[in-house]
């Protein structure tokens, strides 16, 4: 668990190679330290458990792209996006950026 600068928490799952974790002393039970602004997590996190990878495809097709991390946490406002193609809107919070395949960037 990751603390927010409004107070709350958030739950960060990481998908980081095994130097990562030796570089950052991760261990069940201790601390890292995680920023992640768009999301107002700052602070010492807690390590609660520890996994091996799951297998990762070599090369699935075009448009792929593997999720490193995921970051639930608690919002006072949350917003619906349609995108063409996709059966549910996305859910995300106003200050998030959003990655753009066909612009090769974040957009606000």
């Amino acid at each position: 668990m990751s603390p927010k600068l409004d107070g709350t928490k958030a739950r960060v799952q990481l998908l980081r190679p095994d130097l990562w974790l030796s570089l950052h002393h991760a261990a069940v039970g201790e601390t890292i330290y995680i920023s992640v602004p768009e999301c107002g997590i700052d602070g010492n996190a807690q390590v609660l458990a520890i996994a091996n990878c799951p297998p990762i495809a070599a090369n699935p097709g075009p448009g792929f792209q593997i999720v490193t991390g995921t970051f639930q946490h608690e919002a006072a406002q949350t917003l619906d996006i349609s995108v063409e193609d996709e059966l549910k809107p996305i859910g995300t919070t106003p200050n998030h950026p959003i990655w753009s395949v066909d612009r090769e960037a974040f957009v606000p």
